[in-house]
């Protein structure tokens, strides 16, 4: 059963991962895209400087192959840069760098979303530097600029250790017209328990219909659900399990009501393309992800009937923004060069590597207010300019309506306002989705459930 799970959670992380835009951008960035090789740049006397070391991740975005060329070009009369391409095995990549990062070598940039540790118990066993420091002493870091809360998941007992550059926010768009008629508004967003449960109604009712498939993009949901809720299972720095009983029994009995909604059935797709799927009542929410994806599905929806935008909460009432798997950095704890390891991570977070994140398809948020603006303005153009078949090379939907700049601007300031950020843990849900799932399917009560499940969180807790 645990398998079951630890596969179902990988599953939903790589599905975020890969509509990340996770594109192979090393070309463009002037590397060297050989797998074999290892690259430095200087002059002939390079060999005396220190090894800086970097694993491109894994079909490396192109903003963040962007930032490991431009390290590399600015900075090669200081260090021996070496750049080492491990290809787009992940599994490759995950067992060498935790092999090595476990063992004190490595590379001096992590990307830790890759790897198979519990990134706080990593923080906690010092496997990763502490950024604090090097961000107070930096004159142009303002925590303000960025989104609010965005930093605070890589936080432990008060200092940085993880620091994201971009990041996936819950917000979900909708037919209109579909959820009138389905009686779904106003859309229960207050937490992720009111909305789980609203929407257990209406699939209950929805079932007549031959059409209907799923409520979300694509079933056993449960995993994204479990992940936007923020749930209280480990306190890692004051060494508590499941600080919040009330919290927890209203997700779980919410989950109870959609979990025979969510599950695979016979003859039902597990995925679908939303935008048609939307059209044409087989689902009733997709997930904005980036702002570029919006902006084509709202054009479309527009056209017809209209659109909704639901801002969906965490179980405290929080819009929080999840980091993504490879879009996150950290420094390696024993590091020879500490100072050029935070110039990386300060190159990351610039408007220089920010606001390059989204002019492409990418389905994911950068971390900069300002990139965020720069972004809708951008997308926002270019549908004022050329419409879905321009900007998309599809003629697939006719050009609808076009968007306005102003309907824009409010998901734009719903963005910036964000007001906490999630560090995934993968294995405390995992275990709460493992230990929980006989009450889902009414085998066990629930108390008999929570109870294990406490129980098994301790121990890895101390483990």
């Amino acid at each position: 059963m645990k398998k079951k799970w630890t596969a179902l959670l990988a599953f939903v992380l790589a599905a975020a991962m890969v509509v990340s835009g996770c594109q192979k951008g090393g070309e463009q960035s002037g590397e060297s895209s050989s797998a074999s090789s290892q690259t430095s740049v200087g002059p002939e006397e390079q060999e005396q400087l220190e090894d800086f070391i970097i694993y491109r991740p894994p079909y490396c975005p192109d903003y963040m192959a962007y930032t490991i060329g431009l390290f590399r070009q600015t900075f090669w009369k200081q260090l021996n840069v070496v750049i080492e391409d491990l290809g787009d095995d992940f599994d490759g990549y995950k067992d060498r760098v935790t092999t090595e990062l476990l063992a004190g070598s490595g590379p001096d940039i992590i990307f830790p979303g890759f790897l198979d540790l519990n990134l706080k118990k990593a923080i906690r066993n010092n496997l990763f530097l502490d950024l604090t420091p090097y961000m107070e002493a930096d004159e142009e870091f303002r925590e303000e600029n960025y989104l609010k809360g965005v930093f605070d998941a890589g936080k432990y007992e008060g200092k940085q250790f993880i620091v994201p550059a971009v990041v996936q926010l819950p917000i979900y768009l909708s037919s209109t017209q579909r959820l009138e008629e389905a009686g779904m508004l106003p859309v229960a967003s207050s937490n992720t328990a009111d909305f789980i449960r609203q929407i257990s109604g209406v699939a209950a009712v929805m079932q007549e219909n031959p059409k209907f498939r799923q409520m979300m993009p694509n079933r056993n949901y449960e995993g994204s659900f479990f992940i936007i809720a923020d749930l209280p299972l480990i306190d890692y720095e004051n060494r508590k399990v499941c600080t919040d009983e009330a919290v927890l029994r209203d997700f779980f009995d919410g989950m109870k009501l959609y979990y025979q909604y969510d599950q695979k059935q016979p003859g039902l797709s597990e995925s679908v393309s939303a935008t048609d799927a939307l059209l044409s009542q087989r689902i009733y929410f997709d997930n904005m992800s980036g702002i570029s994806g919006f902006y084509f599905l709202g054009t479309i929806l527009k056209g017809n009937g209209g659109y909704t935008v639901t801002y969906l909460n965490s179980m405290q009432g929080k819009m929080s923004a999840t980091y993504v798997t490879e879009g996150m950095a950290a420094v390696r704890a024993n590091t020879k060069s500490p100072d050029y390891a935070y110039k990386f991570i300060s190159l990351m977070l610039s408007s220089n590597i920010q606001d390059k994140t989204g002019t492409r398809d990418i389905s994911a948020i950068p971390v900069k207010q300002t990139a965020v603006s720069i972004h809708a303005s951008y997308w926002s153009q270019q549908m004022q300019l050329y419409g879905t078949y321009g900007v998309f090379n599809s003629n697939e939907y006719p050009d609808y309506e076009k968007v306005g700049p102003l309907e824009w601007l409010e998901v734009r300031d719903q963005i910036i306002e964000a007001d906490g950020s999630i560090l995934v843990d993968r294995f405390a849900i995992a275990t709460a989705m493992e230990y929980m799932e006989p009450y889902f399917k009414g085998e066990k009560s629930y108390e008999s459930c929570f109870d294990e499940m406490k129980s098994r969180l301790m121990i890895y807790l101390d483990e």
